[in-house]
């Protein structure tokens, strides 16, 4: 976690850089008001900056799999019809976690997912082959 100090009007500012957001691929930045001093912003920058440090080590340390089922797949319950949802969650339980559900998040790169889709396709264990249709909306 890093910290830095910014200025606004006569409002000195500890901004705290909490790292890519996994959901968008965004920088996450949180703006804390500390007073009119520029030393208590540096103070507060870095206070703040060590009390995330090993908040954040959970996401660094998160896996792809347990991301869809405590994150991903919860906020999807809310916007989709509840056949729809199961249809995600039986598609996220039966082909992703097995074969991408243990890599870490931040480890996930697009030679994974073409992996991911060959075996799809081409199953090498005597199980039933998708059809390019299937895998193609499973994942749009």
């Amino acid at each position: 976690m890093k910290g830095y100090v910014a200025r606004k009007g006569n409002r000195w500012y500890a901004v705290i850089y909490e790292g890519i957001d996994p959901a968008t691929g965004r920088e996450r930045r949180s703006w804390h008001a500390a007073g009119t001093e520029r030393a208590d912003a540096e103070r507060l920058a870095a206070r703040l900056a060590s009390e995330l440090e090993g908040r954040n080590d959970e996401v660094r340390s998160l896996s792809f799999g347990a991301y869809l089922t405590s994150r991903w797949l919860p906020g999807k319950r809310l916007v989709l019809a509840a056949t729809s949802y199961n249809g995600y969650r039986r598609n996220v339980e039966k082909h992703i976690l097995p074969a991408l559900g243990r890599v870490g998040l931040r480890r996930l790169r697009p030679d994974h997912l073409d992996a991911f889709y060959e075996r799809l396709l081409h199953p090498g264990d005597g199980s039933a082959a998708l059809a390019p249709k299937t895998v193609y909306e499973s994942i749009s």
